[in-house]
């Protein structure tokens, strides 16, 4: 383990005696992913900081099988839920956990497929905390064909394109359920033309961040209880959050300067071994999302009592 007590950033001393940082790892049945995960994390994290895994459920032993293969650590703590709550409200649960119990004030909330590589991720990470300007920070996320994920969008989605989106996926779900859907349109429904894979090289404001990584500063958790908006069950996170950080005057900030790798896809792969019904879960599961996007667009008022009410 690493202990930092000062480097150099922009010139000026950075004192970290004061930060606290936690990663929340979403689990969820696969065991082998998680491991490898947490192994990550062991070889970047100092001596502050902490891990919470939370299990959403997954009634395997999978959680189980991840503290034998990691063994005694007592800087990883446990959560097992006792319902699937997706994947809002399940990091949120860990998110509590880690501001409430072990008074993290940086905490990074996480899919259980991002490794983080960097030996020096969390020096990095701290000249841009203490700034004391972003609410929320944006890792480069890379997946393993090497496309960037990160900004998830460089503005939000307009109300038209939700209302497309979210019709689109309910015609999407009707046709997996009977069955039936023309193999160009699956080609498409399931390729990733939606998210622009370019890398950018410059820090970008304003950004909507991709869900498999958000880190939340001190800014961010002084004020706020809970992570991601508790209002979905899975998909429509990054609008909904970034519609919160607008409405709640915060700032957020894509950095290549933070680099992860998102082995994406292995939680929705993990509900079926059968390509139709992971495609039949993803589709309506979206369009309920967006659904719900599309209802606290149309009447901010109700978004703003929904997310007082937590």
């Amino acid at each position: 383990m690493k202990t930092y007590y000062e480097f150099k950033a922009n010139g000026t001393g950075v004192d970290m005696t004061n930060i606290k940082i936690a990663y929340v790892v979403l689990h969820y049945k696969n065991a082998e992913v998680t491991t490898k995960c947490l192994k990550y994390l062991t070889t970047v994290m100092s001596d502050s900081s902490v891990t919470v895994v939370v299990d959403n459920y997954s009634q395997n032993n999978s959680l189980v099988e991840v503290q034998n293969l990691i063994g005694h650590n007592d800087k990883i703590h446990y959560i097992s839920n006792i319902e699937n709550l997706g994947f809002a409200r399940g990091n949120n649960i860990g998110y509590e956990y880690a501001r409430k119990i072990l008074k993290a004030n940086c905490i990074i909330v996480m899919n259980n497929d991002i490794f983080i590589e960097d030996s020096d991720f969390e020096k990095k990470l701290c000249s841009y905390e203490m700034q004391n300007k972003y609410s929320v920070i944006a890792p480069d996320i890379v997946t393993l064909s090497g496309k960037h994920q990160n900004p998830f969008r460089n503005k939000k989605v307009g109300t038209w394109k939700l209302f497309r989106g979210m019709i689109l996926q309910y015609i999407y779900a009707m046709s997996f359920q009977i069955g039936f859907m023309p193999p160009s349109v699956v080609k498409k429904y399931s390729s990733d033309g939606y998210v622009d894979s370019r890398k950018f090289s410059e820090n970008i404001e304003n950004i909507v961040p991709h869900g498999s990584c958000v880190i939340f500063t001190p800014i961010y958790t002084e004020k706020e209880k809970f992570a991601f908006v508790p209002v979905t069950f899975f998909y429509g996170e990054e609008d909904l959050l970034y519609d919160y950080i607008i409405y709640k005057n915060h700032s957020t900030i894509y950095t290549p300067n933070l680099h992860v790798i998102h082995a994406e896809k292995q939680s929705t792969q993990a509900i079926s071994r059968s390509k139709l019904t992971v495609l039949r879960f993803r589709s309506k599961n979206k369009a309920k999302s967006l659904c719900v996007c599309l209802k606290y667009r149309l009447f901010p008022k109700k978004f703003k009592k929904q997310t007082e009410g937590h």
